[in-house]
């Protein structure tokens, strides 16, 4: 059995609600239960980035038990900034589990994961900010919103 783990860089709270409103009263009709969609809804964490540097707001991986890949997260732009420019990549990159987490010890080597950067127009300072929609396999979507201070 594969596990999923989702780990965002940042450290975030929220709530958690069903978005399919079909699942939540039990689905109704005598077809198969339609998949159920967790949302979670985040703060937005706050970045400083450097004018016309690359700056990486999120990293998140979908790791096996023995820290390979399970999958790679959807990851959508929902809202672009304002004053620079937005991407998700995929490539190696260190986790950073908690010590109580069973992938902590993932964090040794790089492994497969998606990242979020941001890299504002030159010279600007000022706020930006950046709306992301994170799908795991297993239908949980958190939406996260990234406030950026560029000095």
């Amino acid at each position: 059995m594969r596990l999923l783990m989702l780990m965002v860089a940042a450290s975030l709270g929220g709530c958690v609600t069903n978005t399919n409103p079909a699942a939540a009263s039990g689905g109704g009709g005598g077809g198969a239960a339609p998949r159920r969609i967790v949302l979670i809804h985040r703060p937005a964490p706050v970045f400083i980035a450097a004018s016309g540097k690359r700056t990486r707001l999120a990293t998140m991986f979908s790791l096996n038990p023995d820290c390979s890949l399970n999958d790679y997260l959807t990851v959508r732009l929902l809202s672009l900034p304002a004053h620079g420019t937005a991407s998700v990549e995929h490539g190696r990159y260190y986790p950073n589990y908690p010590a109580s987490n069973a992938h902590s010890a993932c964090n040794t080597q790089p492994a497969d994961g998606t990242a979020v950067w941001y890299v504002s127009a030159p010279d600007y300072v000022g706020d930006d900010a950046v709306e992301l929609e994170i799908i795991a396999t297993n239908g949980r979507a958190e939406r996260v919103s990234y406030h950026i201070e560029v000095k």
